[in-house]
């Protein structure tokens, strides 16, 4: 199983896909999400076209770790 890793002490290689945890904060709410997205340029570029709104509100990743493989049955 894959382990978070801190995006302080180590950043993804470059278009990789991956999960980050990161903090939502705007004058009404506050919260720590986990969300799928992409490295391009340094830089985590969201999945979730509706969110790149509100970009302003979210912190920088705190935390990071690869898709894990997917479910392949019995």
């Amino acid at each position: 199983m894959a382990e978070w890793k801190l995006w302080s002490e180590e950043k993804p290689k470059e278009e990789t896909h991956i999960l980050v945890t990161r903090d939502f904060n705007n004058r009404y709410h506050k919260s720590r999400c986990v969300e799928p997205g992409v490295v391009f340029n340094g830089e985590f570029l969201s999945d979730w076209s509706e969110h790149q709104i509100y970009s302003d509100a979210y912190s920088e990743p705190i935390a990071w770790m690869p898709f894990p493989k997917p479910y392949k049955g019995e």
